[in-house]
């Protein structure tokens, strides 16, 4: 295994193709004897790199020309002797740029002299970074460089060159992404000036379009390939939580491209705070690169598409094997000399003392003598605390169906007495669903509790007991929402409630008072809309609706109802008890219109409809003179003939128009609109290319998918939905 093992990272790095782990997050560094783990790990998994950076290690940043004391030379010593022990290469990063002098010979001596002192210890890879610093020069820099980018460039260089011959050089630059560089990529003179003068052996690393970015392409960095005049060294920071101290990523590695792994020259993961939190961050991180490698060397016949929910899976159930492991909260392995351990500013951190903040027992409990019961945790419990805490701008399935059921039990929440008991009991139904998911969270975290691993537990036990206590409260608010006590009091809290009811604390409030950027229309959340069947009084409002809605409302001057007839009329005259309207303070401002048989509808438009209306409207004889209403007018009595294997396939027909597109009314209105329909029947919609193309979005966020047949009309667009 060991040789297998090795073969494959001596693989990625004949190819140079750098692959690991960054220690580069604030907060708290990893303590010594997780990263010597760490190497181990990265061996089972393949990962060949590991860059040293946190950024609150003092001697990393803020007092990075003093040198390391004789303690933490010999810890330093130990992490690269094992990382090469583990076929892992040890990159020493160094941030100088806080407070460097650029121009200052004593400085540049000083962070040679710091180099030269880890360099010494058996290191033969580097980083300097300039990232999350001003990008200003000092009054004695301007005097000698031209800009910030010239300036870290020659840097860079002149430290390249005193330090000889070095395995793996990088440098971080201070517009490490899409989102910072000024203006762009394109026309960025800082980038430039690093492509154009750095030397070409030293790799720049880089985040993607933003600091933390949701997807890599190749497409996405080839522009950046060409004015650095390199490939880069992807700093991935998707599953980075240092800027959010109640988020965990415990997702698998996604949104990467396969085509990225030929367009850059690395990928190195800057996970969570949590060492023993990352596990699914790094196996997934080993799978999707080595089926890039695999896809690469035209293997790709013998290989599947890398599946990031699979990786979860497989992750989950190597990750499950760690848990029955007996591990006390404290690492065992340290130097025997505890007043040298108390110089030692971020190699051992408070942790391995043997006490922490978020202990979720006492020392005695984790005892060598203590009889631990086997754990009961199952493969869905973790694979539901997994979903829980997903990724950054995705939860996992489970975790976003509950936050649905949520939102459509208090949306929806109905007088346990009400007249429509249908509506009662489908809202009970969904509250006991509700409820046994809640459970779920809450067995979820008592089975954790009783983990072996007391290294895990511990560092999960604050998200885990956050979560469980929110959810609790969530369970207590349906409960409540369903109860006879919400009739008779209208109180969900205790006229005086204990301190635990006020959670986040000030913190929490503050961040109540600023918009959520998931919430598209914040309106919506304070303005009653009401959905409800059409009237004949109606007629107006929605023609109105449909004239104001179109392409270009002023063309339609002669006809104003000429919208109205070609996109509502018919199923204002065949359908109207399928028809609903969306309502604001007496204002309709939406519509919902079906047809179960399409067939026979667009065949009565084609025999009543058209010719009952033909007199409304004319046209100029020359079609080369044609206006818009014209060329509408023409389309309204020349339809394309819809397509056989459509109608049989999907036979209903439905149209939806909103001035307000809020998502969240209209999925309400769907539900209502397609409640009409009298057999489990599948739904289409039809749109102009010219006219609806907005609403394409708009179709698909609804639930909608293309539909493509051979036989469909030209220039229109169609998209189906399959009722459950």
């Amino acid at each position: 295994l060991n040789n297998i093992l090795c073969s494959w990272t001596d693989y990625l790095f004949k190819m140079n193709f750098i692959c690991g782990v960054i220690e580069g997050f604030y907060g708290s560094p990893w303590v010594f004897n997780e990263r010597l783990d760490l190497f181990q790990r990265m061996k089972v998994l393949g990962l060949n790199t590991y860059l040293y950076g946190p950024k609150d290690d003092i001697k990393h940043r803020r007092e990075w020309r003093v040198k390391y004391t004789d303690v933490e030379k010999a810890m330093l010593l130990r992490l690269i002797q094992e990382s090469k022990a583990n076929s892992v290469e040890f990159v020493y990063s160094i941030s100088p740029g806080l407070d460097i002098v650029f121009s200052s010979d004593v400085d540049v001596q000083l962070l040679q002299e710091k180099l030269t002192q880890v360099q010494l210890l058996g290191c033969s890879s580097f980083a300097i970074l300039f990232d999350d610093i001003e990008p200003e020069l000092c009054l004695t820099d301007k005097s000698e460089f031209r800009s910030f980018g010239e300036a870290q460039m020659v840097l860079i260089n002149k430290i390249y060159n005193f330090l000889g011959e070095v395995k793996i050089m990088m440098m971080c630059p201070t517009e490490y992404c899409d989102s910072r560089a000024k203006p762009n990529i394109e026309t960025s003179e800082y980038l430039k000036t690093l492509g154009d003068g750095l030397h070409k052996d030293i790799h720049i690393l880089w985040t993607g379009e933003k600091v933390v970015s949701h997807t890599i392409t190749d497409q996405s960095v080839k522009t950046l390939t060409s004015v650095l005049k390199r490939k880069p060294v992807i700093w991935d920071n998707i599953h980075a939580n240092d800027y959010d101290q109640r988020r965990l990523f415990l997702g698998p590695y996604k949104g990467r491209s396969s085509k990225l792994y030929q367009s850059v020259s690395g990928i190195l993961t800057n996970p969570n705070c949590e060492y023993e939190c990352n596990f699914i961050a790094f196996h997934s991180l080993s799978g999707w690169i080595k089926y890039c490698v695999s896809k690469s060397k035209d293997e790709i016949q013998e290989v599947c598409e890398y599946d990031s929910k699979l990786a979860l899976e497989e992750g989950i159930k190597k990750w499950m094997e760690l848990f029955n492991l007996k591990r006390d909260i404290f690492y065992g392995e340290k130097f025997s000399n505890k007043m040298l351990l108390n110089e030692i500013n971020s190699f051992v951190s408070s942790e391995e003392n043997g006490e922490s903040k978020n202990n979720p027992e006492n020392e005695s409990d984790s005892s060598p003598h203590k009889k631990i019961k086997p754990s009961l945790i199952g493969f869905s419990d973790v694979f539901l605390l997994c979903h829980l805490f997903y990724l950054p701008y995705e939860h996992g399935d489970s975790g976003q169906k509950m936050l649905d059921d949520f939102r459509w039990l208090k949306e929806n929440a109905v007088d346990v007495h009400a007249i429509d008991q249908y509506k009662v009991h489908e809202w009970n139904q969904r509250a006991h669903f509700f409820q046994e998911n809640c459970n779920a969270v809450a067995d979820m975290f008592a089975k954790f509790n009783n983990i072996p691993n007391r290294r895990i537990l511990q560092q999960l036990y604050p998200y885990i007991y956050d979560l469980k206590e929110t959810v609790n409260n969530l369970s207590s608010f349906v409960k409540w929402l369903g109860s006879e006590k919400r009739k008779n009091s209208g109180k969900l809290f205790p006229e005086n409630p204990e301190a635990w009811f006020f959670r986040g604390g000030i913190t929490e409030e503050m961040q109540r008072l600023v918009p959520n950027p998931k919430e598209e229309k914040l309106e919506s959340r304070y303005i009653v809309q009401t959905i409800r069947p059409y009237l004949q009084h109606d007629k107006v409002g929605l023609y109105k609706l449909c004239l104001h809605q179109c392409d270009f409302p002023n063309a339609f001057v002669t006809y104003p109802d000429l919208p109205g007839d070609s996109e509502l009329g018919a199923f204002l005259e065949f359908s109207p008890e399928n028809v609903y309207v969306i309502e604001i303070d007496d204002v309709i401002c939406g519509y919902g219109a079906l047809c179960e048989d399409a067939r026979l509808f667009y065949k009565n438009i084609s025999n009543k409809w058209l010719p009952s209306i033909h007199e409304r409207y004319k046209t100029q004889n020359n079609p080369i003179t044609w206006s818009i209403e014209d060329e509408a007018i023409n389309r309204l009595f020349h339809p394309q003939d819809v397509s056989p294997t459509l109608l049989n396939n999907y036979p209903a027909l439905l149209t939806i128009k909103m001035s307000n597109k809020d998502m969240n009314v209209a999925r309400r209105l769907l539900k209502c609109v397609c409640s009409r329909l009298k057999h489990n029947v599948n739904v289409f919609c039809r749109l102009s290319e010219s006219l609806n193309r907005q609403y394409e979005t708009f179709y698909r966020e609804l639930g909608f998918s293309s539909i493509q047949y051979d036989d469909l009309p030209v220039n229109e667009i169609f998209y189906g939905w399959k009722k459950n």
